[in-house]
């Protein structure tokens, strides 16, 4: 196989291929782009602190009524314009190589940024991965919750067995102009007990680091077994059997201050026997200190979990030290980019007491790693932080 190239961009090339075929390809240049435009408020209200989003960067109009983002990487785009009491508003636009887009009197609407789907409509822009899919039910519960449609791991049968996390992601949403923020949605679950497992997470819009999410109860299964290599090991879960349709609740207090974020419903199969599977239906945000309730399930936690990492940098051993204001187990789970879990660890601090525990580069099984950007993400019984750590060696 023989080949053509330039070293530099914006020019076309051959490659030649066996038996006389060719494969052509362009290298092209990626250049930054911009995005500026102007908010209109649709109630004649003041569009001061309106923020607009854009891939991680922003703009807060403080002064006029015009916005300007630089630096923005084309392609598909989407474009998020909020207000404290405003819906959010967003925009999928596509933004050319190097080019500008203007766009003006973006509407943003009074009102809360609760949302409610019960599928009814279609996918809501939910994505499925593995056995995931919306149709209507005949195993399982035999039919869903609210309507006709919701999402399940098989409407027909059981879920497929085998070493594999059964994903279902939402789209985006904006939790900004809400007091205590909260998630609802009605479940119903056979899976094999102890030793399959599901549970939900949360991420930014980039859905490039999940956090556990716990609701309220808890999960009924504190640390799915290993004894499987079941990919949620460690992790809490809901197993076993729901006995019939149940309200899961979650308070999102802890993630209202950031831009924007997405949810994900992962089902963790082991290479073992599999059942009925997880169903979803009736999904609903929004802001329950508005609500009307006099034991109000959703108000914040007061509990602390407190995480610093040192040295970061680090060459290659770090320290994490951990203290909570109550006695609980506390997970520690280093990830790489790619999301592969590297390292676990499992703690047991005393309230008010500091707990030490040091990463020294090595994963599961006692190799080095690579040097490199990793997550570590520390759960305790009601929270979880993520801290990134830089290896170097």
């Amino acid at each position: 196989m023989g080949s053509r190239f330039q070293n530099y961009f914006d020019r076309e090339f051959q490659i030649d291929l066996f038996d006389d075929k060719t494969m052509g390809f362009k290298l092209i240049k990626i250049i930054f782009g911009s995005i500026s435009g102007s908010i209109h408020i649709m109630d004649s209200g003041n569009w001061s602190s309106s923020i607009v989003f854009c891939r991680m960067k922003s703009d807060t109009i403080s002064g006029g009524n015009f916005f300007q983002i630089d630096s923005i990487i084309p392609g598909n785009i989407k474009i998020f314009a909020s207000k404290f009491d405003y819906k959010t508003t967003c925009i999928d636009t596509f933004l050319e190589n190097g080019g500008s887009l203007n766009l003006s009197g973006i509407p943003l609407w009074p009102g809360q940024n609760d949302y409610y789907t019960n599928f009814e409509s279609g996918d809501s822009e939910f994505t499925g991965s593995g056995d995931w899919q919306l149709a209507e039910i005949y195993s399982g519960p035999g039919g869903a919750y609210s309507g006709n449609l919701a999402w399940s791991t098989n409407p027909e049968g059981n879920y497929t067995s085998g070493l594999n996390t059964h994903s279902l992601e939402t789209n985006v949403f904006s939790l900004h102009n809400m007091a205590v923020p909260a998630l609802e949605i009605y479940h119903w679950y056979d899976i094999e007990n102890g030793y399959d497992g599901a549970n939900v997470k949360i991420s930014d819009e980039y859905g490039q680091v999940w956090q556990i999410l716990h609701p309220s109860p808890d999960y009924p299964v504190e640390n799915l077994t290993d004894e499987f290599n079941n990919p949620l090991a460690g992790e809490p879960v809901y197993s076993g059997n729901s006995g019939g349709w149940k309200k899961i609740a979650f308070n999102l207090s802890g993630f209202k201050n950031w831009p924007f974020v997405k949810f994900r419903f992962d089902l963790g199969v082991d290479e073992q026997k599999s059942a009925a599977g997880w169903y979803l239906d009736d999904f609903k945000i929004f802001d329950a200190n508005a609500t009307e309730v006099f034991d109000n399930p959703y108000l914040p936690i007061d509990k602390t979990l407190e995480v610093t990492v040192f040295p970061n940098p680090a060459n290659p051993t770090t320290t994490f030290s951990i203290i909570t204001n109550y006695t609980t187990e506390v997970t520690i789970i280093i990830f790489n980019i790619n999301g592969q879990v590297v390292k676990k660890a499992r703690l047991s601090p005393e309230a008010n007491q500091p707990v030490k525990w040091q990463w020294q580069g090595y994963n599961r099984l006692n190799n080095l790693v690579a040097s490199g950007i990793y997550f570590a993400r520390i759960e305790s019984l009601h929270q979880s932080v993520v801290r990134k750590i830089i290896l170097i060696h």
